[in-house]
């Protein structure tokens, strides 16, 4: 009876410091379409990331709100452009990705080689989740494409 307490206890605890304990997830608006994505983006394009590197966070001008929750680094991604859906971006660039450090993470993994399609408000800005930017090797994606294609001849 003392062993069935003393688990039943136990199990308590383990559940009670679970569900105190802080944690942090990336807010998007939920039920955006690509659409909605797609009217308010200067850009969205299709890319190729080629190269990937960590800069120190000192390079990018950012207020001491944002610079409270990015760590000392961002990644830089180098892309060559494929396909241009919206605007008018670079034929090669960098985007990049800032490295949260106490809030959940909002950034998009640009691997190197592997295909994206970007949607921007301006070519300096940040690539996160919540931008709907997304991989195209995923096969639920491959449809998000084609309708891309679609807007742009609209």
């Amino acid at each position: 009876m003392k062993r069935q307490l003393l688990v039943v206890r136990l199990a308590f605890l383990i559940f009670l410091s679970i569900w105190i304990s802080p944690s942090y997830a990336c807010e998007c608006a939920i039920n955006t379409t690509d659409e909605q994505f797609f009217s308010k983006s200067k850009l969205v394009f299709r890319v190729r990331i080629t190269d990937n590197e960590l800069r120190p966070s000192q390079e990018i001008n950012l207020d001491k709100l944002s610079s409270d929750f990015i760590g000392t680094e961002y990644v830089r991604a180098k892309y060559r452009l494929l396909e241009v859906f919206k605007g008018m971006p670079s034929t090669e660039g960098y985007l990049n990705l800032l490295v949260y450090t106490n809030t959940g993470n909002c950034a998009v993994d640009l691997m190197t080689s592997v295909e994206y399609v970007i949607f921007l408000d301006s070519k300096d800005d940040f690539i996160i989740a919540c931008s709907r930017s997304f991989p195209v090797f995923v096969n639920e994606n491959v449809g998000r494409v084609e309708k891309l294609r679609k807007m742009k001849a609209n």
